[in-house]
């Protein structure tokens, strides 16, 4: 995690930092990242890197949680009044209003799906395990109050709902990239209107399940 060098710096050298950072661990993955180029891109020399962080497994979780909590203070932002909201129509409007963020964030993007879908390497692990408990602690409070208000039925466990909807959303995103190879294009060079009926029909499926 980033050294108390780094967090004195101003904001826009911090964030040049993270975004050439993703850029290029988002382009070559964790392995093949490379340390000089980012410092490079960055504008920094490379023994600086090491002076904000203890090697390039703190830079990369670094990037890894920062990528999370942006996402998130989107999604938040999103969300009027989270106590009323309704986690069937959230299921097809957060995915719509993530693709777009998405859609401005390309690098950012990239990170969180190489980070998905390369290899297996020595912190993937660990860099998933964070963003996966971060997500399901938002996901049992939402559903913990939806079940509350009568959104959906409130005799199936919590865990089992949970277990469902990462299920269901992980299956999704697969679908979606694959649907994008074979259109013989990125993901992110999709449109959102590429995929509006599958997520329709999902969340209809989603609805009867849990309602």
């Amino acid at each position: 995690m980033p050294k108390e060098t780094f967090l004195k710096l101003p904001h826009e050298k911090k964030e040049k930092i993270f975004r050439e950072s993703i850029k290029e661990f988002g382009e070559q993955g964790y392995e093949k990242g490379n340390i000089a180029k980012i410092a490079k891109e960055a504008g920094i020399a490379k023994g600086s890197l090491y002076q904000y962080f203890q090697d390039k497994k703190g830079l990369y979780l670094y990037c890894v949680k920062e990528s999370y909590s942006i996402s998130m203070r989107y999604a938040s932002s999103k969300i009027k009044n989270i106590e009323e909201v309704n986690i069937i129509d959230l299921f097809y409007d957060g995915f719509k209003d993530t693709w777009l963020f998405l859609k401005e964030e390309q690098d950012l993007y990239i990170f969180l799906l190489t980070l998905t879908y390369e290899n297996k390497h020595n912190i993937k692990d660990e860099a998933l395990t964070y963003i996966l408990e971060q997500g399901r602690t938002f996901m049992r409070n939402l559903i913990d109050r939806n079940k509350e208000k009568g959104y959906i039925k409130s005799d199936i466990s919590t865990e089992s709902i949970l277990v469902f909807i990462e299920g269901i959303s992980a299956r999704m995103k697969e679908s979606m990239r694959d649907f994008a190879e074979e259109s013989h294009k990125n993901a992110y060079d999709m449109k959102f209107e590429d995929y509006e009926k599958f997520i329709k029909e999902i969340t209809y499926l989603v609805k009867r399940a849990l309602t």
